[in-house]
């Protein structure tokens, strides 16, 4: 028996991925450890059909083509891989992949390794660098699927990163209650894959998995254009289908909220600036997301909305959030003037305790009224020796001056106690708080 059958769904200019993976020896590799490769696919032109006979009478007898409908959807695509209707031979497992993507010599000696094990899944993750809870040996089993799916489930929305059992997670599938639970008819949009296997998994009475790190290398396709087929969806995709996926889940998978944002592109600042330059991010999108953006993203709803309006609104609504701010802070300092001026008049030196954006703008209202600071004083080590055109010095360096000295502490609120405990403790008796 065969152990592995590799599914690759293919469409329109997935040609050129497949030519490079050829030409790579990839179908070569897999053959070595007795994996076939299936091709499904929807291409208008017999092009792929053809070059995958060449290769086949070539001696590459580890692949086969299935043909499909021009208008087949990925989903389907996937069904027919996972029903194994087409497969030519009884596969242990099921490993979907993208044209575009393929493992290398290291990657697949592993995978065979772990076939023999007979997990109900396995996981590849080869950016375990970024992943804080596999530990160093570069591997982690899994026997409980509650940990399994708070750890894992955004990570296997990855296709290539999954390779599942056949006779545990794919068998018995109620398929008229996963299309009816889980598919939404929306193209390239929906996560029906992530309730099969949860569904199926609910259902195993003894779970085992591994999720492998070490050794795991995943190439991807040098030619432009190997973007996940989501790209410019992600709101409807990551907005919508996900988070309805998940709340969908059996009972028996606990913190699906804490699932929903662990793994989640809309919580990416840059994702969100990239839909906007898109066009798909825009008012409308921001008011359709509101209700529910705190429970799918990180990312606040106020962010949000300054993301989605056009960039000059934000440039115009930044500038009015400054002239705001300069008024309030004008007013407050203004409430002190008069302590400044007196201790001025006596012949004190002024300093500003706080060289940020604060200690910036009450040196520039001083100077309009005619008043000349002496320095920025700072608590900690000085990188600048100056700011805004003055010196700045470590508050210890002015302890010899500090009855010569009236300070002004310029920095936010929550900050004030520790500066005014640090000036008591060095004996600075003459300052104010600017709140």
């Amino acid at each position: 028996m065969k152990r592995i059958a590799v599914c690759i769904p293919t469409h329109e200019g997935a040609v050129e991925y497949v030519k490079e993976a050829f030409q790579a020896g990839i179908h070569k590799l897999y053959k070595k450890y007795n994996l076939d490769i299936y091709y499904y696919d929807s291409s208008s032109s017999d092009e792929m059909e053809k070059i995958v006979a060449f290769e086949k009478e070539s001696g590459a007898d580890n692949l086969h083509y299935v043909k499909m409908s021009e208008y087949t959807f990925l989903d389907t695509k996937l069904e027919r891989m996972y029903r194994g209707d087409d497969l030519q031979c009884k596969y242990d497992y099921i490993w979907p992949c993208k044209a575009s993507s393929w493992a290398e010599e290291c990657t697949i000696k592993r995978i065979v390794e772990c076939v023999e094990k007979d997990y109900d899944i396995i996981v590849l993750n080869p950016m375990n660098k970024d992943e804080g809870y596999y530990p160093s040996d570069g591997e982690k089993e899994y026997s409980d699927i509650n940990s399994f799916f708070q750890d894992m489930c955004g990570y296997l929305t990855g296709m290539v990163f999954r390779i599942i059992k056949r006779n545990t997670v794919l068998a018995n599938v109620d398929w008229d209650m996963i299309y009816d639970k889980y598919r939404v008819w929306v193209p390239n949009g929906t996560f029906y894959e992530i309730g099969l296997i949860f569904e199926q998994l609910s259902r195993i009475d003894k779970f085992y998995s591994i999720v492998l790190c070490k050794d795991i290398i995943i190439d991807s396709s040098v030619m432009k254009g190997s973007n996940s087929h989501w790209r410019g969806e992600e709101l409807s995709v990551w907005g919508e289908c996900w988070p309805d996926t998940i709340s969908k889940l059996p009972d028996v998978y606990e913190k699906k909220t804490a699932v929903i944002k662990s793994k989640h592109h809309l919580s990416n600042i840059n994702v969100l600036k990239a839909l906007r330059r898109r066009g798909k991010l825009n008012i409308i999108a921001f008011f359709r997301l509101f209700r529910i953006w705190n429970d799918i993203s990180s990312i606040s709803r106020l962010r949000l909305f300054l993301i989605s309006i056009e960039p000059r609104m934000i440039e115009a609504i930044s500038l009015l959030r400054d002239e705001l701010y300069k008024k309030k802070l004008l007013k407050i300092y203004r409430k002190q003037y008069r302590k400044i001026e007196e201790q001025k008049k006596q012949g004190k030196k002024i300093a500003i305790y706080g060289a940020g954006d604060i200690g910036g703008r009450i040196a520039g209202f001083l100077e309009n009224d005619g008043i000349d600071i002496e320095c920025f004083a700072v608590t900690k080590q000085i990188v600048k020796a100056k700011r805004y055109g003055r010196t700045v010095v470590q508050i210890d360096d002015l302890i010899p001056d500090k009855q010569d000295l009236f300070i002004i502490v310029s920095v936010i609120p929550r900050t004030q106690r520790i500066i005014k405990k640090t000036l008591i403790e060095k004996g600075f008796k003459n300052y104010i708080c600017i709140r």
